[in-house]
């Protein structure tokens, strides 16, 4: 059954070079079915399938935590939508984190650190970020604690819930305004910058803030790189 023999797997732009094909999750899955004659494809069948599916995945949760944000930025701020809005881009931003999560562990796998000894290089982003899968989605110090302390535990369960407060950064060459009572502001901050979350780390004073519509493409680019990089092997 999970022989790759026994699967038909098609090529969704075969007339396209790689390198036209957009968006990455897509390319990577022609890459894999091009790659169909080769041992590691044989070997990681289901590892690499798997791979692209996590992509896939963070290519919906981003596109809906988009889609989100700009539907709160056309209503009303103290529109009651507005805030059941605010409550989606949480479970999205919970299940973008947990794929996230799943690309490192196949990173960090056997089949890939046997085949490519500098893995950590080529995915340097992910394994820095991936501190927000194990603090704030994977599951709650607060509910099972290990080495974080009381407050730490009350912090990281308050980041991602639906009493966290919102976190913005202006996007590159724009600016926001925080008057309170600027209410056309107030939306424009939703466009002009980007929502954060942030999680607070062991250190005094030690913060990292995630942005998932700014760090998306450099997740996605270097999920492609380590697959494209295994499929390149014999």
């Amino acid at each position: 059954m999970f022989d790759p023999k026994h699967w038909r797997l098609e090529d969704p732009c075969p007339a396209k070079p790689l390198g036209q094909i957009i968006p990455l999750s897509l390319r990577a899955w022609s890459a894999l079915v091009r790659s169909k004659d080769k041992t590691v494809f044989e070997r990681g069948f289901l590892n690499l399938v798997g791979a692209v599916d996590m992509m896939r995945g963070l290519d919906y949760h981003h596109d809906n935590f988009c889609a989100i944000i700009n539907a709160i930025a056309e209503v009303r701020l103290l529109d009651p939508v507005s805030k059941q809005k605010k409550l989606m881009l949480i479970h999205e931003a919970v299940a973008y984190l947990n794929r996230l999560g799943q690309f490192y562990h196949f990173a960090s796998s056997d089949f890939v650190t046997t085949a490519v000894n500098n893995w950590k290089s080529i995915i340097p982003t992910i394994i820095k970020f991936k501190r927000f899968r194990d603090k704030h989605s994977a599951h709650r110090s607060l509910d099972k604690p290990r080495q974080d302390s009381p407050h730490l535990q009350q912090v990281h369960a308050w980041a991602l819930s639906s009493l966290g407060g919102c976190l913005f950064s202006p996007k590159p060459g724009r600016s926001i305004s925080i008057a309170p009572k600027d209410i056309l502001n107030a939306q424009k901050m939703w466009t002009d910058s980007y929502l954060c979350f942030q999680l607070v780390g062991d250190e005094d004073n030690e913060t990292l803030n995630l942005s998932i519509e700014r760090e998306h493409p450099v997740f996605v680019r270097e999920a492609y790189d380590l697959i494209f990089r295994l499929l390149s092997l014999s």
